[in-house]
């Protein structure tokens, strides 16, 4: 049960860190093609 409470929270960080770093490449790529800002 721990191992596997472990693992999800390992996963969900993971997933947070993914999805931060897909915001930052989706913003600059926006950035470089002229976008909202």
């Amino acid at each position: 049960m721990v191992l596997m409470m472990t693992t999800s929270s390992t996963i969900t960080t993971i997933m947070m860190m993914m999805m931060t770093t897909i915001s930052d490449t989706v913003d600059r790529t926006a950035s470089e093609k002229g976008g909202p800002n």
